[in-house]
């Protein structure tokens, strides 16, 4: 999601953060 946020919109990135926190990726 940090690489991607360069070309997606802020909330793209963040939903995209979200679902990793809740994946327990982070």
């Amino acid at each position: 999601a940090v690489k991607e946020g360069r070309k997606r919109p802020l909330e793209d990135v963040m939903q995209d953060i979200r679902q990793e926190i809740t994946d327990g990726k982070l």
